[in-house]
């Protein structure tokens, strides 16, 4: 995990949610990511909306526009239309849990694939 710049901690006990999506199969991780950011990916790669690296930053945000437009350094109307197209795919309730903690799963689960296992991201 810290050869994959995942974590900077050298304990198994501060991997966080990274121990239980180590413990998934490969193709199970995939299904899950597709199951939840599959348009979200596709748009990101058809075009440079970069909707997935918004997401992100928007949830280590916990929803602070202000705080997410100066992380991504744009100006916060453009972080509102991005939000829009968020809430599009993902329903306008996407940062209420359980929405919110299947998101966060399949982003933290996407990043882990990137790292691991870039070739099985094809979509």
């Amino acid at each position: 995990m810290q050869h994959h710049q995942l974590t900077s901690s050298i304990y198994y006990k501060d991997l966080g949610v990274y121990r239980l999506l180590l413990q998934q199969d490969q193709t199970a991780l995939l299904q899950f990511v597709k199951d939840y950011l599959q348009e979200i990916l596709v748009l990101d790669q058809k075009s440079s909306h970069d909707l997935f690296q918004t997401l992100a930053v928007y949830l280590t945000c916990n929803g602070a526009k202000n705080d997410t437009a100066e992380q991504l350094f744009i100006v916060r109307q453009t972080l509102y239309k991005r939000i829009e197209r968020l809430e599009s795919i993902l329903g306008a309730d996407f940062l209420q849990a359980p929405h919110r903690l299947n998101i966060e799963m399949a982003v933290k689960a996407y990043e882990l694939l990137q790292k691991t296992a870039p070739d099985l991201l094809r979509f």
